[in-house]
């Protein structure tokens, strides 16, 4: 494939052996590799490239090459094609009123990045290495001469290779899937994890974080590990949105633990945006969105039918991951607080995950598609609902913190509610707002 390097981090040494090789895979002259299906490939360097620059000391053990082909469930690797996918499940946004509203994500080439999105991912994770946020490193952006049309128009189709501080190719989803002995008959979808159990590589790979963290013989070492990761992307989350930047999903597959620094690092940016592009009013809820976002996602993945009987509700009391990633993000603001707002998600998910529990078998072992929808929606979260259970309820901690003094809440509370009445409905709004009595007393 025709291509042209269009950017290089001035901080990496040009005569690096490594950058012959990342050219040849770009160019197709080499077959990219790839650990898992998706877009991103991985490559683990014979020689780790140590930087000690600009004030920036890291070192990068292996390579994210996002946008070099496609990797279908068969491990059977691709180039990028102009094909497109719709990601189907739209997002909470926001007017620059501030009012709630749902985004559609945009169309995305299958196998491929658009030149915009690579060029994002890119200028991100150099500015969040500037300032000490951590995340992957920015080694190359190439744009390619074949190009695709999708939600905005026509752009080029783009490759993005950034470093990472460990040598593993696998994500913090590794602990959701660990032990994970489950049936997989009849997924909700044909795609990773479902098709793909974990490997034994990666099994191993928990375990030694399992060891490392003194973890190893718990109960459930998945959640435990879950929690301890999310404490600490809270903190990660923190540093990325005082350096600028909103607009990051928390779903465990987002981000990775760096045992060497304890830290948790993210790695896909390119969805990412610039938080002055927001206005006052949106600033804020932009923050606070991120978090929800972690919420939701964490929430979806705990009560899917075909992993939540390694969840069992008990166990997600007392691992607390929830409370964990708000005292990581908002470790100024009381205790009694944070407590308040995990105990107000809990009243709102903890009746879902039981019910869900119950009928996990049923709905698994439904061979029919639309039956199976029809025995899983009534039991799962309400979009709107959780998001705006999440949105007025985390309003609180912020208010609290120092993070206000970033980017002040320009909007109460009973504002917030307001927007929720037309947003989901008068009664989602009622509902939450008598949930939330303890907070105000907290607060």
């Amino acid at each position: 494939m025709k291509y042209s390097l269009i950017n290089q981090w001035n901080a990496l040494d040009e005569k690096d052996e490594i950058f012959k090789e990342l050219d040849d895979l770009v160019g197709w002259k080499k077959t990219p590799p790839f650990y898992r299906p998706g877009r991103t490939g991985w490559l683990k360097l014979d020689k780790p490239i140590n930087i000690s620059k600009e004030g920036i000391f890291t070192t990068i053990k292996s390579l994210k090459l996002k946008g070099i082909g496609y990797c279908n469930d068969n491990l059977e690797i691709t180039q990028p094609t102009q094909k497109y996918f719709n990601r189907i499940f739209p997002h909470l946004g926001f007017t620059k009123e501030g009012k709630f509203c749902m985004v559609e994500s945009d169309q995305a080439p299958l196998g491929g990045l658009e030149f915009g999105r690579a060029e994002m991912e890119y200028y991100i994770a150099k500015k969040l290495s500037e300032s000490g946020c951590p995340s992957v490193i920015p080694m190359r952006l190439y744009k390619y001469d074949r190009k695709f049309t999708g939600s905005n128009g026509e752009s080029n189709l783009a490759v993005v290779i950034t470093g990472l501080p460990v040598e593993t190719p696998f994500r913090a989803d590794c602990a959701y899937r660990y032990n994970n002995n489950l049936s997989f008959d009849n997924p909700m979808n044909n795609h990773w994890p479902f098709s793909n159990p974990q490997s034994d590589e990666e099994r191993k790979h928990v375990e030694s974080l399992s060891k490392l963290l003194k973890f190893q013989g718990n109960e459930n070492v998945s959640l435990d590990l879950i929690s301890y990761f999310y404490e600490k992307y809270g903190q990660t989350l923190r540093k990325f949105h005082a350096a600028g930047f909103y607009r990051y999903s928390g779903s465990l597959d987002n981000y990775d633990y760096c045992p060497e620094t304890d830290q948790v690092y993210l790695i896909d940016l390119d969805s990412s945006r610039i938080l002055d592009e927001c206005s006052d009013i949106e600033k804020p809820l932009q923050v606070i969105r991120d978090l929800a976002s972690a919420f939701f996602n964490l929430s979806a993945s705990l009560m899917h039918p075909w992993h939540i009987k390694k969840f069992p509700l008990s166990d997600v009391i007392r691992s607390a991951p929830f409370r964990s990633i708000l005292k990581g993000y908002y470790h100024d603001v009381s205790e009694e607080l944070i407590n308040g707002v995990a105990e107000v998600f809990s009243e709102y998910y903890n009746p879902l995950h039981e019910k869900v529990f119950l009928h996990a078998q049923d709905i698994i072992e439904e061979e029919d598609r639309e039956k199976q929808i029809a025995k899983w929606k009534p039991l799962w979260m309400d979009r709107k609902e959780v998001y705006s259970l999440l949105m007025v309820s985390i309003w609180f901690l912020h208010e609290k913190s120092s993070m206000n003094k970033l980017y002040p809440n320009q909007l109460n509370w009973m504002e917030l509610i307001e927007d929720i009445s037309v947003f989901a409905s008068p009664e989602i709004a009622s509902k939450i707002k008598n949930n939330l009595d303890k907070l105000v007393v907290c607060s």
